[in-house]
């Protein structure tokens, strides 16, 4: 009889789990979906590169988005008080802080649009690295943009 009511509470939590399990997957989970096309040349003379980036955003969120934020990525170089740059420290790394200007990398001359229209992108004054691109209207919950 013992063994029989171990059993059963078994069975009980383990049904509770899987119920616990199954609620987690019909949650508001939702995630952001992103497409990349990028056309790129080096100069390695001039250490630059130029680009042309399509991107094909996906608004999944159950908002209308009036921007989106985008990660400059070659600008965490270009200050200080970047992520980068402080995790150099953190590191125990001063490489960085003492490296010359010209060797500092960054992102200069963006322009974006959609549907031929140009779209603003501001810059954070904290982190150079993240920008908004400000759509020049909401994109709507299952929509996406290019």
């Amino acid at each position: 009889m013992y063994k029989f009511i171990k059993l059963n509470i078994l069975l009980l939590l383990l049904t509770c789990l899987n119920l616990s399990a199954q609620d987690a997957y019909t949650s508001d989970y939702w995630q952001q979906e992103v497409h990349y096309k990028i056309n790129a040349t080096l100069n390695d003379t001039l250490h630059t590169l130029e680009a042309d980036l399509e991107l094909e955003y996906t608004n999944h969120s159950p908002d209308d988005l009036s921007f989106i934020y985008i990660h400059l990525w070659p600008n965490a170089y270009s200050a200080y008080n970047t992520a980068f740059a402080k995790q150099q420290l953190e590191n125990g790394s001063a490489k960085y802080h003492y490296a010359p200007k010209k060797e500092k990398g960054y992102i200069a001359e963006l322009a974006f649009e959609a549907d031929g229209k140009a779209l603003a992108l501001e810059i954070d004054g904290t982190h150079p690295d993240i920008a908004k691109l400000i759509l020049s209207e909401p994109l709507k919950s299952g929509e996406k943009v290019n």
